[in-house]
C-alpha cells in the first residue's frame, strides 16, 4: 500500500538567509498501480574496416545495428458511442530497428589545405517509430506507430578549403532517397497502406556553400547560403487528388462545404513544401575581450514554407473534419541586427 503523501525536502542555500520548502504529494490510497511493464532487449554488432590508401587518403566500410526501445502513448478516443475524444487510453508501440551500410573516404589534399570527405549509405528500418496525429487531430493529441519497413538510400560530401591562412571556404552536399516499402495503414478510408511514399522532412537534394574570413587586424566576416528541395511534411504525402473527389475538382460550382476554389485548395491541401535558399551574413570585429558583429539572416527573405500540418478532408462530403485545419510553419523573416560582447 502506497503511503498516504510523500514529502519532498528541500534545502536552498543562500549567503544571508537559509529556508526549507516542504512539498506534499498526497498520493492516497486507492492509486492504481502501473498500466503496464515490458521490457526489450537487443544484440547490437557493429563492424569497421578502414584501408589507408596513402597518408592523405583512406576509405571505409561499415555495417552495424540500431536499435529504439518501444514504448506507450496516451491518446483520446471514443467510449459508449460517445464522439471521439472523450476518453484517455493508452496505447503501446515497438521497438525500431536500423541496419545501415556505409562505404566512404577521408582525404586530405593541397598539402592538407583542402579536405575532401565522402559517403554513400543504405539503410534499412524495421518496425519505424513514426508520430502522427490522433482522432481529435488536435496539437497535443498525437500517436506513435510502426511502419513495417523502410529504407533510406543517399550521399553525402562535404569540403573544407583553407585559401589563405585568413580565408577559408566549405561546403557540403546531400543526395537522399526515402520510401517506406511495408506500411499498412488505414485512415478514415482513404488508405489502404503508405507503401512507396517518401519520409516526411526528407529533402532529395540540400547543399551549404559559405566562407569565413579573419584578418589580422581583428576584423572578420562570414556568410552561408543553404538550399534545400522540395520535401513531404507528413507521412500521407497528400495533394489535392488525395483528399477531394474528382466531381468536386472538376466542378468549382460544386464544392459543398464552403471550400474554396480548387486553385486554392492545391496550396492550402498538398502537403509538400518548395525548395528554398537562405542566407546569412555576419560582420563584425573582435579584439581583446571585446567584440561586435553585425548580422543578417535570412537575407533573401525566403518565406517558402518548412513544414505543413493536414488534415483530411471528408471524401462523401467534402467537409472539412476535425483534423482538417491547414496550417504551415514558415522560416523567420528577414532579420538585421548587432551583437556586442564584453568579457570581463
Amino acid at each position: 500500500m502506497p503511503p498516504p503523501f510523500l514529502v519532498i525536502l528541500g534545502l536552498p542555500i543562500e549567503p544571508t538567509s537559509t529556508c526549507i520548502d516542504i512539498v506534499l504529494a498526497f498520493a492516497g490510497e486507492n492509486v492504481p498501480p502501473p498500466l503496464q511493464e515490458t521490457t526489450f532487449d537487443a544484440i547490437l554488432p557493429r563492424g569497421v574496416l578502414t584501408y589507408n590508401v596513402t597518408d592523405d587518403l583512406s576509405v571505409f566500410f561499415s555495417g552495424q545495428r540500431g536499435y529504439r526501445a518501444g514504448g506507450t502513448f496516451t491518446f483520446l478516443a471514443a467510449s459508449d458511442g460517445d464522439s471521439v475524444g472523450t476518453t484517455i487510453e493508452l496505447g503501446t508501440f515497438d521497438p525500431e530497428f536500423l541496419t545501415p551500410y556505409e562505404i566512404g573516404f577521408r582525404s586530405e589534399w593541397l598539402e592538407n589545405r583542402l579536405t575532401f570527405n565522402g559517403n554513400i549509405f543504405l539503410n534499412f528500418l524495421d518496425d519505424q517509430q513514426l508520430t502522427v496525429a490522433g482522432p481529435t487531430g488536435t496539437e497535443f493529441d498525437t500517436q506513435t506507430i510502426n511502419a513495417g519497413e523502410s529504407r533510406i538510400f543517399g550521399a553525402e560530401f562535404n569540403f573544407d578549403y583553407k585559401v589563405t591562412d585568413e580565408l577559408d571556404i566549405y561546403g557540403s552536399l546531400g543526395l537522399l532517397d526515402t520510401e517506406f516499402t511495408d506500411f499498412p495503414f488505414a485512415e478514415s478510408g482513404l488508405f489502404e497502406n503508405l507503401n512507396g511514399n517518401e519520409f516526411p522532412v526528407a529533402p532529395n537534394v540540400s547543399f551549404t556553400l559559405g566562407t569565413s574570413y579573419q584578418h589580422r587586424s581583428s576584423f572578420f566576416g562570414s556568410g552561408s547560403i543553404s538550399f534545400q528541395g522540395p520535401q513531404e511534411s507528413q507521412i500521407f504525402n497528400l495533394d489535392e487528388n488525395d483528399i477531394l473527389p474528382i466531381s468536386f475538382a472538376a466542378d468549382p460550382d460544386n464544392l459543398p462545404g464552403g471550400l474554396p476554389s480548387p486553385d486554392v485548395l492545391d496550396s492550402l491541401l498538398t502537403e509538400e513544401v518548395g525548395s528554398r535558399f537562405l542566407a546569412n551574413v555576419r560582420i563584425g570585429y573582435a579584439h581583446d575581450n571585446f567584440s561586435i558583429a553585425f548580422f543578417a539572416s535570412n537575407l533573401f527573405d525566403d518565406q517558402t514554407p518548412i513544414f505543413r500540418i493536414r488534415g483530411l478532408v471528408n471524401q462523401e462530403t467534402g467537409e472539412l473534419g476535425p483534423s482538417a485545419s491547414a496550417s504551415q510553419i514558415v522560416p523567420d523573416p528577414r532579420t538585421f541586427g548587432v551583437v556586442l560582447d564584453i568579457a570581463f
